[in-house]
């Protein structure tokens, strides 16, 4: 198993790519590669330049946290969108990459008839109808509920990995052979609360049946 971090903050100094967690002497470290989304964001030509639909992604949330303003986030956006439809993406990149750019470039609901008609010349122009053939509204509220549902069982997912990966590091050298594979999907199965409770139990107990109890 590979753990990674993207780095979405927009601090400068901020750096991170080690966990550790330690009581009593005993010490574990983690460590694991980072992607600063800030330092992507400093060759912007190589952004704009590149096909690859991730860049999109970027480029929506560092425009997101440079932009405050409505105005200049419709701006924003609207340039985000010709970009997409100028990389020849399918149908169905298109719709993906909207949803993304739409939840981050989040505008107020007094410029949405602006949008609206920027984004149905844009798709005039393109010959293409991918976005304002949907019915607009109901797409705008099922994609923001799904993103934020989506983002929160990521994260909530992600901190459950990273917890049982370092639990089972703890347990596989303290214990060895009597750490199975029982005992590893409990880990796997374990809410990231009783994963925190049990790797509190690691550095005392006398068995690993004291850690699961």
């Amino acid at each position: 198993m590979v753990s990674l971090a993207v780095l979405a903050d927009s601090s400068s100094d901020f750096q991170a790519g080690e966990y550790r967690r330690g009581r009593w002497g005993c010490e574990v470290r983690f460590r694991f590669p980072t992607v600063k989304l800030l330092e992507l964001g400093r060759d912007w030509a190589s952004l704009e330049a590149s096909d690859n639909p991730f860049t999109l992604v970027v480029m929506a949330h560092l425009m997101a946290q440079r932009n405050r303003d409505g105005v200049k986030r419709l701006d924003a956006k609207l340039q985000l969108i010709r970009l997409m439809y100028r990389r020849g993406y399918s149908k169905d990149q298109v719709l993906a990459l909207f949803r993304v750019i739409d939840w981050l470039l989040h505008l107020p609901p007094e410029l949405a008839p602006a949008f609206e008609q920027a984004l149905s010349s844009i798709e005039e122009e393109q010959k293409v109808a991918y976005i304002t053939s949907i019915e607009r509204l109901g797409l705008e509220r099922g994609m923001r509920q799904g993103m934020e549902r989506g983002m929160q069982q990521g994260m909530e997912q992600g901190m459950q990995q990273g917890e049982a990966a370092v639990l089972k590091r703890q347990l596989q050298r303290k214990f060895g052979e009597k750490f199975t594979e029982t005992h590893c999907r409990r880990l796997n199965e374990a809410d990231i609360d009783t994963l925190l409770d049990w790797s509190e139990q690691v550095l005392g107990a006398q068995s690993i049946d004291e850690v699961f109890h």
